[in-house]
Parts: C-alpha cells; structure tokens; sequence
C-alpha cells in the first residue's frame, strides 16, 4: 500500500530526479539556479550532473500519497504528487490574502473583508459596462475593482518600466470566488488626440501570486501579459485616462 504522507513535505526538493552517471541523486540546490556553479556537479562524486532520469525517485513519488495544502482550514483530500498541485488550483478550502492588509480567509470571506474594510480604496464597476480610471505617470499605482456581482476582486497594477521615460506596464490580476473555476476577458483601451490609441485584450484566471506590484519584475511575475503606455501618452499632469471593459469568459 502506498505510504501517506501526513505532514507537510517540501517537495519541491523531490521535483528534481536526475542523477550523474554515477547513479547518485542529485538534489534541488545542486539542480537549480541557486547554484552558482557554471556546471552542476555531483557533490558526492564530482561527476557533472547531467539529465538521466532516476526511476527510483520517480516511482516514489508516484507512489507516495500527500495531503491537500489546504488540510489545516478542512480538506481531507490524499492525492499524488502530481495531482497534489492541479488541485490546490481547485480546491474549495483555498485561502486568499487582501492585497491592503495581512487579513487571509476563503475567497468568499475576502470578498465581504475588502467591501467592509477596504471600500473607500474600491473602483465599482459591472461586467460588460466599459468604466474609466485615471492613472497617473508614478513608480507605481494600484487599483482595486470590485464588480457588482459578488464574489471577485481585480486588481490593476501601473508601474514604471525600468526607465520612467520608456513609459508604463499595466496588467490586470483577480483574486476571489468562481475565478478558479472561470475566466474573466478584459479590455484596454487608452490615448491622446496626438499619439492616436492603445488597446489592448487579455484574459485572466485567479492569481495565487503577489497580486500588488512593487515595479516592473512583479509585473512580469504576476502577469504573462501586460500593456506598454509610451510615457508621450501622459499629459503635461502625468495622468492619462484609461478606458476598461470586463466581461466573464
């Protein structure tokens, strides 16, 4: 019988099975970026690490039985190492941080929160309804939306791209009920009468990442898909309208 695991494992240090031709296993740090080496060596042998494929650890891994991420706030789910990851995307039991402050609940608990304790930082807006938020030419800005329907919170994030006289990224995140299960399209549009427009469509899914980017890097991290605002499309204010439409996918 496949032995269970019952407290938490770190398996990211199991995510790596290869070993050097000498058979002996190598580990995470001796696999990943973190090492420094130009080469991955073996610290048992020397040997360089190549891509050999460790069945032994392989075979383990697909034996052993974890419990869900999630088990202290109810789950009591057992899946395979596999299937321990696609899960936690789906699991019911998921927690969620508010992006304003250290308070971490269900999605629909954070959604109540962020209407009582955060509303006055709120941007109101309804599904299919194009709305408008001023940005501003700044290091960095955040936007909480909350749509009229219960349940999600969309954050939009302005940051300077490495040199505020390339311009701005702006990406769109969401947070909270039914965006593990959906998807949710949003639309950018933002221009002058000098430069012409931008627009710019994307489609989002719920973000376990840091959601409130501090520059250009948690854009990226937070977002495979953002919109470059050349600085020329701020006014002599620095601010720039900027049109959004949300729709569920």
């Amino acid at each position: 019988m496949a032995k269970e695991v019952k407290k938490h494992v770190d398996v990211k240090e199991m995510k790596y099975n290869t070993k050097c031709r000498n058979g002996h296993i190598a580990c995470f740090f001796c696999c990943s970026s973190k090492s420094k080496l130009p080469v991955k060596i073996c610290p048992t042998c020397s040997e360089e690490i190549g891509s050999i494929r460790n069945r032994l650890v392989e075979n383990i891994l697909e034996a052993a039985q974890f419990r869900c991420a999630y088990e202290e706030y109810g789950c009591k789910e057992t899946l395979n190492y596999h299937m321990k990851k696609v899960h936690a995307n789906f699991c019911k039991y998921v927690r969620f941080s508010c992006p304003c402050c250290d308070y971490v609940n269900r999605d629909e608990n954070l959604y109540k929160h962020f209407s009582d304790k955060h509303n006055d930082s709120v941007v109101r807006f309804k599904y299919e309804n194009l709305f408008s938020v001023t940005i501003n030419k700044v290091q960095k800005e955040v936007f909480f939306l909350q749509s009229d329907k219960f349940g999600v919170i969309f954050v939009l994030n302005n940051v300077v791209v490495v040199d505020e006289r390339v311009g701005n990224a702006v990406c769109v995140v969401c947070i909270g009920q039914g965006s593990i299960k959906g998807s949710y399209n949003y639309f950018l549009s933002a221009g002058n009468c000098w430069d012409g427009s931008l627009k710019f469509e994307d489609t989002v899914k719920v973000k376990q990442v840091k959601v409130v980017a501090e520059n250009f890097d948690d854009v990226i991290a937070a977002s495979s898909n953002y919109l470059i605002i050349p600085s020329s499309f701020f006014g002599f204010g620095g601010k720039l309208k900027l049109d959004i439409k949300i729709t569920q996918g």
